[in-house]
């Protein structure tokens, strides 16, 4: 026989457990017996087991991105040079194993190697992100099971250059002897993003540059003023980075 939960009362010198289940009252004589198996199972009447658990798993997931693998660096079109990762853990702080984290690609075009991953012993999940081929900031999700989401950012960079385009006006027209506005051209990769911190030569066929040699901006522009000649004439200008070049004109009248 098993005794639940009730109010202990005493009748007549002997223990009693009065239970109350649907609308009437149940009367046991609490037995040695009866008194051992209360031990036994650590139920006592009139109240509950001194533990307090339900045997529910109540946790609460938390999600948060391991800071080591966020905001990296790499070329468009490559893999990240670290797996990211997250951690779940539950309410207590501690690791949640084979909790499901769920990938996705914001913005940014790249790829995840694996749509899901599941966490380890110590809470991390894990993924091989590759960029997209637009230059600047990416960004992948990471998602749990209880719908929070969390977001790493990544930064692409242009890959090497691949041609060099005049931006400014290919054809100008100032007084001999004067000075030219700045004379632009821009870098590009494969995938059409501008080049930064490439290096740029310009040679003339007359006159003179201030500085012979510019590096291109965050954008891949690079620009370089010119010196026309006190002679009226036309002045060939090529401009050449990384062995592709860029010509204009530039007459002195």
């Amino acid at each position: 026989m098993f005794v639940l939960p009730g109010v202990l009362r005493r009748r007549r010198g002997t223990p009693v457990c009065i239970h109350e289940q649907d609308g009437e009252m149940t009367r046991v004589r609490a037995t040695g017996t009866i008194v051992l198996l209360i031990s036994m199972f650590g139920v006592a009447c009139g109240g509950e087991s001194g533990s307090g658990s339900t045997g529910v798993d109540q946790s609460v997931p938390s999600l948060s991105i391991v800071s080591a693998t966020d905001s990296q660096t790499t070329v468009v079109g490559t893999s990240l040079p670290n797996t990211v990762a997250v951690k779940v853990l539950d309410q207590n702080s501690r690791p949640i194993v084979l909790s499901t984290v769920t990938w996705a690609v914001v913005s940014g075009g790249g790829t995840v190697g694996a749509a899901t991953s599941v966490t380890d012993a110590s809470g991390l999940a894990t993924a091989v992100w590759t960029l997209g081929t637009a230059a600047g900031v990416q960004r992948l999700s990471a998602t749990i099971v209880t719908g929070t989401v969390d977001t790493l950012v990544a930064f692409a960079k242009a890959a090497a250059v691949t041609s060099l385009a005049v931006i400014s006006d290919p054809f100008i027209a100032v007084a001999a002897g004067a000075m030219t506005a700045p004379l632009q051209v821009r870098a590009f990769d494969q995938y059409g993003n501008g080049v930064a911190d490439a290096s740029v030569l310009w040679r003339t066929s007359a006159g003179r540059f201030v500085s012979q040699s510019t590096s291109t901006t965050s954008s891949g522009v690079a620009q370089a003023v010119l010196e026309t000649s006190s002679t009226p004439q036309d002045h060939v200008v090529t401009a050449t980075v990384a062995g592709f070049p860029a010509v204009l004109t530039v007459r002195g009248q």
